[in-house]
């Protein structure tokens, strides 16, 4: 498992970014949080999925997703309850 720190003002278009360069070196996004005043991603470890996941506001999920995990991160500043979605 590898956990990383972003600042709590990165927004949507930024986390989903790095999600998709970091999936591809440290494995599927597993946690999803915040410390009060960071967001904390955590990843598997296990770099083996074509399709990244994508960071979404907690709401309808894109179809037909599957959701990777979810919880309460920063975005743009604001704690936000997330969840991650990846295509089949």
């Amino acid at each position: 498992m590898v956990e990383v720190t972003f600042p709590a003002g990165m927004d949507l278009a930024e986390l989903n970014t790095l999600v998709a360069h970091l999936e591809r070196a440290d494995g599927a996004l597993c946690a999803m949080r915040h410390d009060g005043k960071s967001t904390l991603l955590t990843f598997d470890g296990n770099p083996k999925y074509e399709k990244h996941s994508v960071i979404q506001p907690d709401g309808t999920p894109p179809p037909p997703a599957l959701r990777v995990c979810s919880g309460a991160i920063f975005i743009a500043g604001k704690p936000t309850q997330a969840s991650a979605w990846r295509q089949p």
